[in-house]
């Protein structure tokens, strides 16, 4: 069984909730960004949902080129992992897979899946839950864009962008050889969405699913204490 979670940010405790959230309520107040981070094995799952709002400080009055280059950008980001969060080397993890996705980087031409044994492949859905996977893909027809990162495709014209409070999924999939060295996971998500001000925290393992709201501009650590 796995040991509780605590998240601190650079030493200072965030504001947390105690009791897990209840089924069918709204787990997480909406002001700010989720991040939930579950282990379970050799296997860690990192996911990262928000409204585009609060990641890209969108704009409605913005024209719609200037709204494009920010979530072009934005996009990119949520793709690099590694830039994101920092793991310990100690635990050996590798990232199998990225999934970036949502309605809203959807119609923008932006929505995809990248492993880094593969080239980058656009998705071919409307909407992705929560750690789940997409409708479909275009692998029956083996076509896959030529592209290193993601970012718009210039064969899709995204006419008018959606207005940003269509939430964002980011999901990051690991797998840790030495998932007993996993000691902490550093996540450098405000210094990377400045605009973004509040971020509640999740850990799902077998005792519960504690959650913390972390305020910026601190930047939250994840910390797995020692086993005994």
């Amino acid at each position: 069984m796995l040991p509780a979670l605590r998240v601190i940010a650079a030493g200072l405790l965030g504001v947390a909730s105690a009791a897990a959230p209840s089924a069918g309520s709204a787990a997480l107040d909406e002001s700010g960004a989720r991040l939930e981070i579950s282990i379970d094995g050799r296997r860690l799952d990192v996911l990262l949902t928000s409204s585009a709002a609060h990641l890209f400080a969108l704009d409605a009055q913005e024209d719609d080129q200037a709204r494009q280059q920010v979530m072009d950008s934005g996009a990119a980001l949520l793709g690099d992992a590694n830039s994101l969060f920092h793991l310990p080397s100690a635990a050996a993890c590798r990232l199998l897979e990225t999934t970036v996705g949502g309605k809203l980087l959807d119609e923008a031409g932006l929505a995809a899946s990248h492993r880094p044994d593969e080239r980058l492949r656009e998705l071919r859905r409307r909407d992705v839950p929560l750690g789940g996977r997409p409708a479909a893909t275009d692998e029956a027809s083996g076509d896959r864009p030529d592209a290193g990162a993601v970012g718009r495709d210039p064969g899709r014209d995204p006419g008018h962008l959606p207005l940003p409070d269509a939430e964002i999924v980011v999901h990051h999939r690991y797998e840790c050889q030495r998932p007993d060295m996993l000691t902490q996971l550093g996540a450098q998500i405000f210094s990377a969405f400045p605009a973004l001000q509040r971020l509640h925290t999740r850990v799902q393992h077998a005792s519960g699913q504690p959650h913390e709201t972390l305020l910026a501009p601190q930047q939250p650590v994840l910390w797995l204490p020692p086993r005994p």
